[in-house]
């Protein structure tokens, strides 16, 4: 098991009344150590955990400012966000990679949900590939559905 966590706090600004601040854990049960098995990775946060820059590349960018009114510094332990995702990790035969499908689930607020499905093969530390669907969907407007494909090569 793995726990991280992170937080920010805003020292200086030119309003005084102006506050912000964010917190997250993330909880991670990790499969063995070539990645096989079953893993869980549960993820709440509190207000803005990560910088602008950071979020713009990270999981949560579909759910920016959707904690149902809940804003940095709102007292309470109830978080403003949560992150679930759980997947196994499959040997490909003869050791010559690993297959990983997973799901996801990101929820803010009482009605903002993310849905997320994929898989990633990795078939060296240099070569991966992940295909994921998504459906997003935010109060009074139709769900998103897309698509990704990632390749990473480093040579």
């Amino acid at each position: 098991m793995h726990i991280d966590g992170q937080g920010r706090y805003l020292v200086a600004h030119e309003e005084g009344a102006y506050e912000d601040w964010g917190a997250s854990v993330q909880v991670r049960l990790a499969p063995g150590p070539a990645g096989q098995g079953a893993y869980l990775t549960v993820a709440p946060v509190w207000g803005e955990a990560a910088s602008g820059v950071e979020r713009l590349w990270g999981s949560a960018a579909g759910l920016e400012g959707a904690g149902g009114g809940a804003r940095p510094g709102a007292a309470g332990w109830s978080p403003d966000r949560v992150e679930v995702e759980g997947g196994y990790g499959l040997g490909l035969a003869g050791g010559r990679g690993l297959v990983t499908p997973y799901g996801g689930l990101a929820l803010a607020g009482p009605v903002v949900a993310r849905y997320r499905l994929g898989g990633r093969l990795a078939l060296s530390d240099s070569l991966n590939l992940s295909i994921e669907g998504e459906r997003a969907k935010q109060p009074g407007e139709r769900p998103s559905h897309g698509v990704s494909i990632r390749l990473r090569w480093q040579w």
